[in-house]
């Protein structure tokens, strides 16, 4: 009888070990689960912000005057048959700095150079252009070979002739200048009666400048 007890009673307790030790273990995965949610929730409150707010910050800084620089506009051309100089101005062509004075009607100068100057065919004038040139290259070099004088007139013809006449101080006179060297001289051309136009000077290394003045009359 007493036996019997005894085993009842430890029948009675191992049954009450096995269910706690079934309760300890189905509780473990949801500790686990309730941490695992907890670790998700922290993780989603400290992630960094995204794409949106770098483009927030973009927009930030253009406000505060942030902004693209605005494109320069070239200033016009000058020097062309829409924008020529004025005579007088000083201008750089290749290894040259030139200025035009007022060309004029050069035929009571070339006449008292001249008394026996045959005069210029009908309907021509010869006009005379003083220029000052400077030679800025290297070694040497003659005005009148790397120069070219010209007139364009409203008919849009050229005209770039030397006078067949003696020139005073003619610029086809000059001997070659070296750096930094200066000549004054006269250029003469032969131009159609009370034209009007442009004179020119162009060299080889780059496109004819263009200044105002005009041929006829006494002075233009």
């Amino acid at each position: 009888m007493r036996t019997s007890a005894i085993r009842a009673a430890s029948a009675a307790l191992l049954g009450v070990t096995l269910l706690g030790t079934a309760a300890c273990s189905s509780d473990q995965p949801s500790q686990n689960t309730e941490a695992g949610g907890t670790a998700a929730t922290e993780d989603a409150e400290t992630e960094p912000a995204g794409a949106p707010g770098e483009d927030n910050a973009e927009a930030e800084g253009a406000a505060d005057g942030l902004v693209a620089e605005p494109i320069e506009v070239p200033e016009k051309s000058v020097g062309t048959r829409e924008h020529p100089l004025p005579t007088g101005a000083e201008f750089v062509d290749g290894d040259w700095t030139v200025t035009l004075g007022q060309p004029h009607n050069g035929w009571d100068e070339l006449r008292d150079a001249d008394p026996y100057i045959e005069e210029p065919e009908e309907g021509t004038e010869y006009w005379l252009v003083p220029v000052t040139v400077t030679y800025t290259g290297g070694e040497s070099a003659a005005p009148w070979l790397d120069l070219q004088f010209g007139f364009v007139g409203e008919d849009n013809r050229s005209y770039r002739d030397w006078c067949p006449v003696i020139v005073p101080d003619d610029l086809m006179e000059v001997d070659e200048l070296y750096p930094d060297g200066t000549a004054e001289a006269n250029v003469c051309l032969p131009v159609p009666a009370d034209a009007r136009g442009l004179w020119s000077v162009s060299s080889e290394w780059g496109d004819p400048v263009f200044f105002t003045a005009e041929a006829g009359g006494d002075d233009a």
